[in-house]
This record gives C-alpha cells, structure tokens and sequence, in this order.
C-alpha cells in the first residue's frame, strides 16, 4: 500500500495520453488504486492516531514518537493481556 500511496505518477495524464484500451485500463486501474490506498492510508492514520491516545491513557507512559516504538509497547501489553486470560482459563486449586 506505501508503494501506491508514495507513487508519484500521474496516471490521469496517462490516461489522457492513452492510445489503447490495455492503456486505458491500467490507467484507470492505477488512479483507483492510489484512491483506495490514500484513503486506507488515512484512516489507519486514524486509527493509530486513536490507538496511541488509548494506549497513553492505558499505561501512563510517556509519549513516544515512533510508530515502530509504540507498537513494540502495545504488544508487549497484549502479550500480558493474554496471559491475564489464560490464568482466567485455568482451574482453581
């Protein structure tokens, strides 16, 4: 998905400039494509924008910059999380 959304080309002037069908079709292909992943790209965006709150207000650490950083704490998290549950799963005594 970085690779279409990074993508530069403008495929609507492909698309004008296009002689055959094979070329208008990958054109069309290509401009819908950047569509659907600069909107999936924004609303990860979101979410992660969301997530990172939750996460703050969750553990009371302090902000971290990086994507990479804060996923490394959130599965960290969940990693504890599902040993929570499993201790729930086992039997008493």
């Amino acid at each position: 998905m970085a690779e279409v959304v990074n993508d530069t080309t403008n495929y609507r002037a492909l698309l004008r400039e296009a002689k055959t069908d094979d070329e208008k079709h990958d054109a069309v292909s290509m401009v819908s494509a950047q569509h659907l992943a600069r909107s999936a790209h924004e609303n990860l965006d979101q979410i992660f924008k969301a997530l990172f709150k939750w996460a703050m207000a969750m553990t009371e650490k302090p902000l971290t910059t990086t994507r990479e950083a804060l996923m490394a704490e959130l599965l960290i998290d969940v990693d504890r999380l599902f040993e929570k549950v499993s201790d729930l799963d086992r039997p008493v005594g």
